[in-house]
């Protein structure tokens, strides 16, 4: 089965090209040995577990960027990416 994940998506849709869930974590709930998730443009700023998820050799689980597109994966913590805050300081 192939999934998708989109910025514009909505994680109540089916994951499908036309309607494709918000959230990798939506997208990863889904997968089972053999299925593709497929990353549309954009930056993804969530932690990705896949921890419980196992594929085969023969039938792999794949998370990739959608073909000609590039999807960036940002697990930091949300404190480090909002610039000019008393959450952390730089440490010299």
């Amino acid at each position: 089965m192939e999934y998708f994940v989109s910025g514009a998506g909505t994680d109540s849709n089916p994951g499908t090209l036309e309607r494709p869930f918000a959230t990798i974590a939506r997208g990863v709930a889904e997968l089972q040995a053999g299925d593709i998730l497929n990353l549309r443009h954009g930056v993804y700023l969530e932690p990705v577990d896949i921890a419980a998820k196992h594929g085969t050799a023969d039938d792999p689980i794949v998370i990739r960027s959608y073909r000609g597109e590039e999807a960036y994966i940002d697990g930091s913590l949300v404190e480090f990416r909002r610039p000019n805050n008393d959450d952390w300081i730089l440490a010299r």
